[in-house]
Formats: C-alpha cells, structure tokens, sequence
C-alpha cells in the first residue's frame, strides 16, 4: 500500500475526525444492487404501500381489542398466591396451541 493510499482510505485522512467522509458520486454499475436502485427509482412504492397496510391492519386488530383488565389480573394473582387457583393443564396447553397457530387470512 503507497503512503498516498495510506493516507487516505474511503475519503478519510488523517486530518479528519471518526465518522467524517468525504462525499462521493452515487455508485453505479454491477455493484450496485437491484433493491438500492429500485430505490433511486422509486418503483418500492407498492411495497411500501402493501407494509403501511398490514401495520395499519394490524393497528386495527389491536385497537378492537379490549384492554387488559387489570381487576382480573390482580384477581388471579391473587388466587395463585394463596393456591386456591387450580391450573387445567390441557387447557392451558389448548390454549397455548391457539396463540401458535396463525389462521388464514382472507
């Protein structure tokens, strides 16, 4: 490596602080990948356009949802203290398999 090369790597010298480079054109050619130019060209609209929808659709789903009920919560802690809470393990397992199992979407 020439002490020129040295000197400076990735339009940074010795004079420059950390985190200080240099500006540089955009690159182009083969190196430059299918997903950054199809943003240069702005054709990831669409796919912007589909994420904004299922986080809005999420959004959605959530905001039906009623909150907790912290009543209940602090009931049933409660209860499991003192052991007057029995579990049902199978279904609590039930249960479990239900919150894993992701239904069709339509």
């Amino acid at each position: 490596m020439s002490q020129e090369e040295d000197a400076v790597i990735d339009g940074i010298g010795r004079g420059q602080p950390p985190g200080a480079v240099s500006a540089r054109p955009p690159a182009t050619g083969p190196e430059v990948s299918a997903p950054a130019e199809a943003v240069r060209a702005g054709t990831d609209k669409p796919a912007i356009r589909e994420t904004a929808a299922t986080l809005s659709g999420i959004a959605a789903d959530l905001a039906a949802k009623p909150p907790v009920d912290t009543t209940k919560v602090e009931r049933l802690r409660a209860a499991i203290i003192s052991g007057d809470y029995l579990a049902d393990p199978d279904a609590i397992a039930t249960a479990m398999i239900a919150l894993e199992t992701v239904p069709p979407r339509a």
